[in-house]
């Protein structure tokens, strides 16, 4: 009686798990990018929504048609983030990103919309 397996065999299975690597390699990149996007915009979300409360709690006046920069240390400084939140992208801590700022623009509608700019 033989034991283990022939080469013929071990070829096979090395080869069917050669294509199913083929296949699935592209579906499975696609979602590790579709993941950092993601979680970038979430840390964007994060960014956003502590600089509106920052400017409401300052009572930062953005008028119709203007905009304001509002600088990202002044909002951890003031404890509205965390010093130690991450950029998904670049794996800095907020703390690190001393010279980033938030554009704050209210259009002529009232509407408030924020743009983050990292150095």
């Amino acid at each position: 009686m033989k034991r283990g397996f022939t080469m013929i065999e071990l070829l096979a299975v090395f080869t069917l798990l050669g294509i199913l690597l083929l296949v699935t390699l592209p579906q499975i990149t696609s979602l590790l990018k579709k993941g950092n996007v993601e979680s970038y915009e979430d840390f964007k979300k994060n960014i956003y929504i502590a600089t509106e409360a920052y400017i409401v709690d300052k009572n930062i006046e953005v008028l119709n048609g203007s905009s304001v920069n509002v600088y990202l240390k002044d909002i951890v400084n003031e404890g509205y983030l965390k010093s130690t939140l991450v950029n998904p992208n670049t794996n800095k801590t907020i703390s690190k990103m001393t010279d980033a700022r938030i554009l704050v623009k209210r259009n002529n509608e009232g509407i408030l919309s924020y743009e983050l700019f990292e150095s």
